[in-house]
């Protein structure tokens, strides 16, 4: 092989040799820049917040090839940079064109005379959605002292979901950091969640935000020498979900409630139906508030008429009643919100098909103070045309208001129930609410 031909390849394999030097070495660079990026996110995520953050929980949030965006105020923090609040720290990570892959915020405030309540933060519902809105406004997954109220919501991201935990807590001995006495401090946190849906958002962690609320306040009160004690980050019991209802809500029987019409066997005897009932429900008394849920899995056929599917019974007593009932009226699920569906010269009513549900409020005085009741039912009617939509008759309208009185009748009466457990009496109904999409 002549010589320069020689040189030429020498050149080549000398080149190639330290081309995949350079490769080697930007891919364990890149290695180690991510290894240090994390590093750094894990740090900050750690001291954020004063400290206050479920970290461990919220490390799968953190990215490998970006820096976290920290704006972190109050007038308890070191340095103490200038706000109204005595705690108020964002931490988001990634920079969608939308906004942040995924954040946390918390807000710890004194709330002055006149102010109001802070109210957790929530996503915008069409009171014409065809998914039911039960917002979890009552339901702070701990047992708070008397004075304290907690409420959690789940909502919406762009991607993914969130939950907001509010927590108002009372201080004997006053707050300070603003102008005009405060005896009321108001929390608000903010926490990614990994569901897609505010639907789906589970247990873990509306109690995991509850949980940092709590420290949160419990951070502050001993600050600022609130003269309460600590509030505990125990569980209250979650409701259960099995196939027989609790004693609370073993009232709630479809059977007895007759939510399925006609005979459920063939010529010869045999089921036409495969399905079942399962529960969700509260596994101990709670003064206040209280849940039944039952729902039909599987399918049943033969039956005619529309069958109950899915009923929801809800009850708040004291402070939660009104803030239930404030929530429910801010997306138009209350009595009197809407106008009522417009019917054919029939009396039918087209509604889409994602789910008819009907709600039925009450009022009762009980032995904690003012309570509303909520009777949720959805029914499934037949499909038509295009099967988008459903058909409700006048009969099939008027034998779904008379299901959820006679659920609503059956619940009061029951001495096992909540009510009854409650002490509540001088019932009043409110009126029926239509939560389908017309």
């Amino acid at each position: 092989m002549p010589t320069t031909l020689r040189r030429k390849w020498w050149i080549l394999g000398m080149l190639g040799a330290v081309t995949c030097v350079l490769a080697a070495g930007a891919l364990v660079w890149q290695a180690n820049d991510q290894q240090r990026q994390q590093a750094q996110n894990r740090s900050e995520l750690k001291r954020a917040c004063a400290g206050l953050l479920p970290e461990r929980d919220l490390r799968q949030y953190l990215p490998d090839d970006s820096a976290g965006t920290l704006e972190e105020y109050g007038t308890m923090l070191d340095p103490g940079q200038e706000s109204r609040a005595l705690l108020d720290c964002t931490l988001s990570w990634g920079g969608g064109r939308w906004g942040p892959d995924a954040a946390v915020t918390i807000r710890a405030e004194a709330l002055v005379a006149g102010q109001g309540d802070a109210k957790p933060g929530n996503s915008e519902k069409d009171p014409g959605d065809a998914t039911p809105y039960v917002p979890q406004v009552d339901d702070f997954e701990i047992p708070l002292p008397l004075g304290a109220h907690g409420s959690t919501v789940a909502g919406e991201r762009l991607e993914g979901s969130e939950v907001t935990a509010s927590l108002k807590v009372e201080c004997p001995n006053g707050l300070k950091g603003r102008t005009l006495p405060s005896r009321d401090l108001q929390v608000s946190v903010t926490l990614p969640a990994q569901a897609e849906s505010e639907y789906d958002v589970p247990h873990a962690d509306r109690l995991r935000t509850a949980r940092t609320a709590v420290r949160v306040a419990n951070w502050v009160t001993e600050k600022q020498n609130c003269g309460t004690g600590s509030i505990t980050t125990k569980s209250a019991p979650a409701p259960r979900t099995s196939y027989e209802p609790s004693t609370l809500c073993a009232w709630l029987d479809p059977e007895t409630l007759r939510f399925e019409e006609g005979d459920s066997t063939d010529t010869d005897g045999r089921p036409t139906s495969e399905y079942g009932w399962e529960w969700t429900s509260d596994s101990g008394f709670d003064e206040r508030r209280g849940l039944c849920r039952g729902q039909m899995v599987g399918y049943s056929t033969g039956y005619e008429g529309a069958p109950i599917v899915d009923a929801i019974v809800q009850s708040w007593a004291g402070s939660y009643a009104d803030g239930a009932y404030e929530r429910f009226a801010e997306t138009g699920h209350v009595p009197g919100a809407r106008q009522r569906s417009p019917t054919r010269p029939d009396g039918s009513v087209t509604v889409a098909k994602e789910g008819t549900t009907l709600s039925l409020w009450a009022r009762s005085r009980c032995d904690t103070g003012r309570s509303y009741h909520r009777i949720t039912l959805t029914a499934e009617f037949p499909a038509v045309g295009d099967e988008t939509k459903h058909v409700m008759s006048r009969s099939d309208r008027t034998e779904f208001s008379q299901h959820a009185r006679a659920t609503l009748d059956r619940y009061l009466a029951d001495d096992k129930a909540w009510p009854k457990r409650s002490g509540c009496g001088d019932t009043k109904i409110l009126g029926e609410v239509e939560e389908w999409v017309r």
